[in-house]
């Protein structure tokens, strides 16, 4: 195995990357990167490359704006709107950020921009049909990137609501809205029996129970 001990590789513009080479090494080596503490001065519009001559780059560089000027820094901006962030026909305004004079340049990513009607209220007729509580939009048979409604469900979310009927022939009215499938309406009738008969009194040897019928 090879033993390269203690290693030291400089890299700078020219000098990118150092292979670390196959063997041992004793933990004591290092890779830096190139630096000129000396930094360069701009005085006027142009460019001025990062490094120096031998390709180590500058810790810094001075810019002098001369008495008077001033700076126009303008800004790239990239937006992403999602969903009904843009109706159709309407306009909006992308705005430099402060410290910003204006912009140079804006990129729309319009991977999740639906493209919409300018009347999107669902009607209540709409809205009663969603549960109440969740946002809905509705899209264009014939265009799925055009949204044509969207609002906010208005239908009564009832769950798993439980109901009694505690009397003979009564109703238990299903109340209007959404049921998750597990509510139940159970009979709750009083278990107790009458004695009954046909004749206008008791037999004379009652030994019945109640809820029997004598003919």
């Amino acid at each position: 195995m090879a033993n390269h001990g203690a290693v030291s590789a400089t890299l700078n513009h020219s000098t990118k990357s150092y292979t670390i080479g196959k063997g041992y090494h004793n933990g004591l080596g290092s890779v830096i990167l190139g630096s000129n503490s000396t930094a360069p001065s701009i005085t006027a519009n142009g460019t001025i490359a990062t490094y120096d001559a031998n390709g180590n780059y500058y810790d810094s560089i001075i810019v002098n704006v001369p008495v008077g000027s001033t700076i126009n820094l303008q800004e790239n901006k990239s937006i992403a709107p999602t969903g009904s962030t843009f109706a159709t026909g309407n306009s909006y305004n992308v705005l430099p950020d402060t410290d910003y004079q204006g912009m140079a340049q804006v990129t729309i990513d319009t991977s999740k921009l639906y493209f919409c009607d300018s009347d999107l209220n669902a009607t209540s007729e709409l809205t009663g049909l969603v549960v109440m509580g969740t946002e809905f939009y509705m899209h264009d048979d014939n265009n799925s990137d055009r949204i044509i409604k969207h609002g906010v469900g208005s239908m009564p979310n009832n769950q798993n609501i439980t109901g009694q009927i505690t009397e003979q022939g009564g109703v238990y009215t299903i109340p209007k809205g959404y049921h998750d499938g597990t509510g139940t309406v159970t009979a709750n009738i009083s278990t107790e029996y009458n004695t009954y008969y046909v004749e206008k009194t008791a037999p004379s040897s009652y030994l019945g129970n109640d809820g029997d019928i004598y003919l």
